[in-house]
């Protein structure tokens, strides 16, 4: 394996991250219009969204993870 194949392994984080930090920014933005009483539904929907985004994503870098473990053990 090349430096430059090696030094791309964790790449796969850098999409799930984002998405977590997306879900992050929603839930905040939902919780404080609950927080300032602004009892839109709407909020309560984004909040479900942002905690679904949130499990996606991690499952997405389990997957990765485990996926970069047996790449590591193969070439081992």
């Amino acid at each position: 394996m090349n430096v430059s194949s090696a030094s791309n392994l964790g790449s796969f984080l850098v999409y799930p991250q984002q998405g977590i930090d997306r879900a992050f920014s929603m839930a905040n933005a939902a919780g404080k219009k609950l927080a300032d009483g602004d009892l839109d539904p709407e909020s309560m929907i984004d909040l479900d969204q942002a905690q679904m985004m949130v499990k996606m994503n991690v499952a997405v870098m389990k997957t990765g993870d485990e996926m970069l473990g047996t790449l590591l053990n193969v070439r081992a």
